[in-house]
């Protein structure tokens, strides 16, 4: 993680939040799926490296995002709302998750979790298209 977030932030600044997001998201569906049917533990080591780097990229990455959208006024309470969130996600994700792990195993719960990181790409591509269409016509209307 300490590798990945060396260099995830310079690629954010030259290049913005997409060209990472995407691939992070990506990364972390894999590594769940693929820890939800690991059977060594060469394959529980590679699944946690790209979890790994899905969260060493996504959760920086989807704060300075969050930052930038803001006035900066306000980005002391967007931080704390979103490590609020974050944390509630984890609390909630736990209990949820342990129910799910009760019913259908750790394998498939974590397969089962893959899903959750698709949801989280495609509220991002949904999210982001409708900000640039609100920031192109911000532009036009100028």
């Amino acid at each position: 993680m300490v590798l990945v977030r060396a260099f995830s932030g310079k690629i954010f600044d030259r290049f913005g939040h997409r060209i990472l997001i995407i691939p992070a998201s990506i990364s972390g569906a894999v590594g769940l799926i693929f820890l939800g049917f690991s059977t060594s533990m060469w394959m529980v080591l590679v699944s946690g490296a790209l979890f790994g780097i899905a969260f060493a990229i996504l959760q920086p990455i989807i704060q300075a995002w969050a930052l930038t959208l803001i006035p900066p006024e306000k980005k002391a309470t967007a931080n704390s709302m979103l490590l609020i969130f974050l944390d509630f996600g984890m609390a909630i994700g736990s209990v949820g998750l342990g129910f799910v792990a009760k019913s259908f195993g750790y394998g498939m719960t974590f397969s089962y979790s893959a899903a959750f990181m698709i949801a989280i790409l495609l509220l991002y591509l949904i999210g982001s298209k409708k900000i640039g269409t609100l920031e192109t016509n911000k532009g036009k209307s100028s």
